[in-house]
């Protein structure tokens, strides 16, 4: 249980600290949205400023669902470990998970949608995808086993 319990402290701390992370990464987006565009060149320069903020506003989103990752595969290993008093907990932990990785999600689409570079763009997706899909099989699937055990 030490090992366990050490990493969701190590996680949570770094999910804490993302939430200030996504703060400050959103403020040259939202400086970016102010810029002049009344010339070609002030046009070029905004949307070049832009598309930078626009990657740099995913990455925490994206780092928020990878860290939710993997804190759903702790909480699956704790339905099978865990005491059976904490299964309940272990249930609204999953629903937690589900709803961090599902918000997001959106913050990275949202971003993503006024990409130009559709290889970027592309990439993001995909990893969002592949996270969306991953979490919401397994939150399912560990929900699932939380209620059967705690109905039985």
């Amino acid at each position: 249980y030490k090992r366990i319990l050490s990493d969701l402290q190590a996680k949570q701390t770094r999910l804490e600290e993302l939430v200030t992370e996504d703060a400050i990464q959103f403020l040259p987006l939202s400086k970016a949205y102010g810029l002049p565009e009344t010339t070609e060149a002030e046009k070029s320069e905004k949307n070049r400023v832009m598309q930078k903020a626009l990657l740099t506003a995913c990455e925490v989103p994206l780092e928020i669902m990878k860290i939710s990752s993997d804190v759903l595969d702790i909480h699956e290993e704790l339905v099978e470990k865990g005491s059976p008093l904490v299964l309940s907990d272990v249930g609204v932990g999953v629903s937690f998970l589900k709803a961090a990785v599902e918000s997001a999600s959106l913050n990275v689409r949202i971003n993503i949608k006024m990409m130009t570079s559709s290889q970027e763009k592309d990439k993001l997706a995909a990893d969002m995808s592949t996270l969306l899909k991953k979490v919401d099989e397994q939150g399912n699937r560990v929900f699932k086993q939380v209620v059967d055990k705690l109905s039985n």
